[in-house]
């Protein structure tokens, strides 16, 4: 009998195979009150160093991937009665977060991009960008980027972003 449900086991996990992996939607605020109404601050960073990849568990039956950078703030603006970063700050990156099972195994993967499309900035290395942060519930510390949109080399933006142009200047959305 140990066998059979051994063997009946073995054949569960194997039709299980790989979690279902869907994308994170992409909800950016249409205008920069919206961002600041939803809590979240701006700020003006530009990408000082990555920190890595690691996990952290969110919840009983959650765990989120996270890519963590070091950032200098030039300038940042925050939501009615919140924080700001400043700088140095610590950005982390929620890049995916994975559902699990009472046995640990995960069932459903949720993929959140910073790759370079809209409102998703893709982080490098001396890179500047334009990012909406809130403090992050997995590091005491640490702010979480909701979202992130390119700026040029002249510090315009790259993208369009919360209402505003691509070629807006960036100091439009600072401005009270």
């Amino acid at each position: 009998m140990r066998a059979l449900t051994v063997a009946l086991g073995a054949a569960l996990l194997a039709c299980a195979g790989e979690p279902e992996t869907v994308a994170a939607p992409v909800d950016a605020p249409a205008t920069v009150a919206d961002a600041l109404a939803s809590g979240w601050a701006l700020a003006d960073v530009t990408l000082t160093e990555a920190r890595g990849r690691r996990q952290a568990q969110v919840a009983l039956d959650a765990i989120v991937t996270i890519d963590a950078w070091a950032a200098a703030v030039t300038r940042a603006r925050a939501p009615a009665g919140g924080a700001a970063p400043a700088s140095p700050a610590a950005l982390n990156l929620h890049v995916a977060i994975a559902q699990v099972d009472s046995n640990g195994r995960a069932t459903r993967t949720i993929a959140n991009r910073f790759d370079g499309g809209p409102a998703r900035a893709s982080f490098a290395q001396g890179r500047r960008v334009l990012a909406l942060v809130a403090p992050d519930e997995a590091e005491a510390g640490a702010w979480r980027v909701w979202h992130a949109y390119a700026l040029a080399a002249d510090g315009a933006l790259a993208e369009p972003a919360m209402g505003l142009a691509r070629g807006a200047d960036l100091a439009t959305a600072f401005a009270p």
